[in-house]
């Protein structure tokens, strides 16, 4: 395929069997059409109890046929337990790149199996009706096809064949988001050919096969390969998992796609058939360079014309060092154009033309930065890198369209800079999260270059509520939050078209918390080099927990964690949280006249690595007022699976110090003084 994202999607959707083998393959782990009594008696899955289906087998295989292109086969069978996954698994669609008659869907067929009432086995067969063909665009076409006789409890099995026209193996994946009982692929193809096959797992193998086999191959392969159709010599790879969770969405991920266990396959070079060495068929990253600062719609558009000299003597002019001429054009451009969101590497128009327009995509919005740079006589270039979303970057393809992004790589008095213009709210010394712990390739002559993008900007966080109670456990008093760097940007990017009331009542969590914000206002929106600050008053809110005398008081007033981000028990892939965090929460809560403090919180203290993480908690008091300070600081952007146990432990110990309670006690009133008898007035004798 000439897609990367077309080749995973295709795996998501597709199903297949096999009708040849290798002689020294074992038997395939399952037969289409032989469903085992006890699956269809199956109530629950045995690995998640709450699984609406259950992938009891996904078996694949890709050999090269005759004809030097491939076959590709696949069986795939589902138990469903539950009508939530009729839409999903009851429904399937197989993406094929037909254009210039790539890939033929040769074969499909499928079925539903059911137990009758009498506990006989129903085979309701997928019939020509349930099957839709359509053409998505003019390279895609999707067959759409819907098993018949869905009911809770039914099991659906199909398998079809692809022929495509040329030696592209199709990528096979392991995981799904359901869990999976088995998953297998096989792969041949004659030694004579030289596959690049890349496993991305964390997960280890239940099988890891490879070794040689023999094929006997006819037509063009048999010509081709030199075999004269005796038996030829093949490389045999078999992988295959074992009772796999489901694959859910989870907190810190770049993309859930980087971690799905999977083989990918692409053909590197042949031996020639007339003897005449190797012939490389994968193309180098050197001459991916080379190609694409040749293209005018990449490479070219880094000569900037007269009107855009012009333009960068006017907008740097004034500013005499370099760094100042560069972050002049840079304010201009991410303050001037207008990201319309689309990223590409590509651009799509002259800059002159996006100068006038005013907007472009990512690849038009930075090409006019870099030309006006270029003018500046500032050295620049381009950096092709793969956003966090689009996934990671396979480095032993060199497959351009594994990027989808470009940006500028600057250098200033010996400093190099990253530069992304798509941004008005973010300043010249940021790059976007999306471009956090990515790698990208510089676009510049001489050996290919490689950078992993990072940032020591953190998010900081600075909050501090300062509240006074009475005696009916109301609340009063002013909040005030103070951002910098990541955070302020995060903020800057949610307070957007919203007002200052509502955008504190937003900050506080007022809703949760039952805090009635009347006033609110904020500093620093106006510039995004400057703190970002918020500051709001509460006037008297239900808070405190009224019992007999007793008022239980939860200090975190704002910044209170109620829930841990991590539910997995395990996780087998990292926490990649883009950049290091600090937050500092300063909480002053005053008791009502007539009570007097009996307990407040214990300190806490948590740690993940020696100082991967830190958390500390600390309430004092000082009279009638208690004042806690709660600190947390992640200090490195990921954390690798064996840490992950020490992390979800760490955000325990945040929800469960952020759910203690300081305890008021009502003081008992103070005795009443006897009442004082009159003296007794003496009787006067007359």
């Amino acid at each position: 395929m000439t897609s990367r994202s077309l080749l995973l999607n295709m795996f998501i959707a597709a199903c297949m069997i096999a009708s040849t083998r290798p002689s020294l393959a074992q038997d395939p782990p399952v037969e289409f059409g032989e469903i085992p009594a006890e699956d269809l008696r199956m109530t629950v899955c045995p690995i998640d109890s709450t699984a609406d289906a259950f992938i009891l087998a996904d078996y694949g295989q890709a050999y090269i046929n005759d004809d030097v292109g491939v076959d590709y086969e696949r069986i795939l069978r589902v138990k469903i337990f539950r009508k939530s996954a009729f839409d999903a698994w009851g429904t399937h669609v197989i993406g094929l790149y037909t254009r210039n008659s790539y890939a033929h869907l040769r074969k499909l067929e499928g079925a539903t199996y059911s137990l009758g009432s009498d506990g006989s086995v129903v085979r309701t067969e997928l019939s020509d009706d349930g099957i839709f063909k359509e053409k998505a665009d003019a390279e895609i076409t999707r067959f759409r096809l819907t098993m018949p006789a869905l009911t809770p409890g039914c099991i659906i099995e199909f398998r079809y064949r692809v022929r495509y026209n040329d030696a592209s193996m199709p990528d096979w994946r392991f995981q799904h988001d359901v869990p999976c009982r088995w998953s297998e692929y096989r792969v041949t193809y004659p030694k004579q050919m030289m596959f690049a096959i890349v496993t991305t797992t964390f997960i280890p193998f239940t099988i890891d096969l490879h070794t040689e086999t023999t094929r006997r191959y006819g037509g063009e392969t048999a010509m081709f390969i030199g075999s004269g159709g005796d038996l030829a010599k093949c490389q045999f790879y078999r992988l295959a998992m074992a009772n796999l969770p489901a694959l859910k969405e989870e907190p810190y991920v770049t993309s859930i796609e980087d971690y799905v266990p999977r083989v990918q396959i692409q053909l590197a070079a042949y031996a020639r058939p007339d003897g005449g060495g190797v012939e490389k068929v994968m193309r180098t990253w050197d001459k991916v360079v080379e190609e694409l600062l040749d293209r005018k719609d990449f490479g070219k558009l880094l000569k900037p014309d007269g009107t855009l000299r012009d333009l960068s003597a006017k907008i740097a002019g004034p500013f005499a060092t370099k760094a100042g001429k560069m972050k002049a054009l840079y304010d201009y451009v991410r303050s001037s154009v207008v990201w319309n969101g689309k990223y590409r590497f590509l651009s799509t128009e002259d800059p002159d033309d996006v100068l006038s327009a005013k907007r472009g995509t990512s690849a038009d919005v930075n090409f006019l930065l870099m030309a006006l740079l270029r003018a500046a006589d500032i050295e620049t270039y381009p950096v092709l890198v793969s956003t966090r979303s689009n996934g990671k970057i396979v480095d032993v393809y060199s497959l351009v369209d594994q990027f989808n992004h470009v940006i500028a790589q600057a250098t200033v008095d010996g400093t190099v800079y990253y530069l992304d213009a798509t941004d008005a709210d973010r300043p010249l010394t940021m790059l976007p999260e999306e471009l956090l712990n990515v790698r990208g390739l510089i676009f510049k002559e001489g050996p290919v270059q490689w950078v992993t993008l990072t940032s020591p900007l953190r998010a900081t966080h600075r909050a501090q509520a300062t509240v006074t109670l009475n005696a009916a456990g109301e609340i009063s008093g002013s909040l005030q939050s103070m951002d910098e760097q990541y955070s302020a940007l995060n903020r800057r990017h949610a307070m957007k078209d919203k007002k200052p009331l509502e955008f504190a009542r937003t900050t506080f969590d007022a809703a949760a918390t039952g805090l009635t914000i009347d006033s609110a206002w904020i500093a620093g929106q106006d510039s995004i080099e400057m703190p970002l600050r918020i500051d709001a008053r509460i006037t008297p809110s239900p808070y405190a927990q009224a019992n007999g005398d007793m008022l239980y008081v939860n200090p975190s007033v704002i910044d209170r964690l109620t829930e841990n981000p991590f539910k997995r028990q395990t996780r087998s892939f990292p926490v990649d949280m883009a950049y290091g965090r600090s937050s500092t929460t300063v909480s002053v809560i005053t008791a009502p006249e007539g009570f007097e403090v009996k307990d407040i919180p214990t300190a806490v203290i948590a740690r993940v690595g020696a100082s991967d993480a830190a958390y500390s908690r600390m309430s004092t008091q000082d009279g009638n007022t208690v004042t806690t300070i709660e600190r947390t600081a992640i200090n490195v952007p990921e954390f690798q699976p064996k840490a992950y146990a020490s992390l979800k432990e760490f955000y325990d110990k945040i929800v469960s110090s952020d759910a203690s309670l300081i305890v008021l006690k009502r003081k008992p009133a103070p005795p009443a003084e006897p009442e004082k008898k009159p003296p007794k007035t003496a009787k006067v004798k007359r």
